[in-house]
């Protein structure tokens, strides 16, 4: 007697891995003007189109690879605020990420480091706006500006990363 072995093999629950968008920078633009943002994370090489619910808000890809080269433009009377968006690849929609958009002028963090008092970022007008990015762990930034007696100001910091627990974060 012959004796046979049958062995059958099915994929069952077996996805691709899902896409994971974990910072965007500059994350933050002034309304009525265009500027480009690049996003990191995992698994997004296949980034098709970006998903947003706001219209007036247009985000467009320009290249997907490790990183994802977006191109962000609004309309001169777009609503400042917080708006998310989603990348769309071919694996599904990622986490949503923010993007802050504000009626100020965007300035950007110079090039170098400004770790010290003596390298910090000359800030020559207040108010003002500057999009900066903390790349390594540890890093600090140090601004140094010029303040009037009795004068009072307030600062606000953001950041682009989604915290735990609360889509988009702040």
């Amino acid at each position: 007697m012959r004796a046979m072995l049958y062995v059958c093999t099915f994929a069952v629950g077996l996805t691709a891995a899902e896409p994971r968008a974990v910072s965007v920078h500059p994350f933050t633009g002034q309304r009525g003007s265009a500027f480009n943002a690049v996003v990191r994370g995992a698994n997004l090489k296949e980034t098709k189109a970006v998903f947003v619910e706001e219209p007036g808000l247009r985000i467009t890809v320009d290249a997907a690879g490790e990183t994802v080269k977006l191109r962000v433009e609004t309309a001169a009377d777009f609503r400042p605020g917080k708006y998310l968006f989603r990348l769309v690849t071919a694996n599904g929609l990622s986490n949503a990420l923010p993007l802050q958009i504000t009626d100020s002028n965007i300035l950007s963090e110079p090039d170098g480091m400004h770790e010290t008092p003596e390298t910090a970022v000359p800030v020559a007008k207040v108010p003002v706006v500057y999009s900066g990015m903390i790349s390594k762990k540890g890093e600090s930034d140090y601004y140094a500006f010029h303040a009037k007696a009795g004068e009072t100001l307030t600062f606000q910091v953001l950041s682009g990363l989604p915290s735990i627990g609360a889509a988009g974060g702040n």
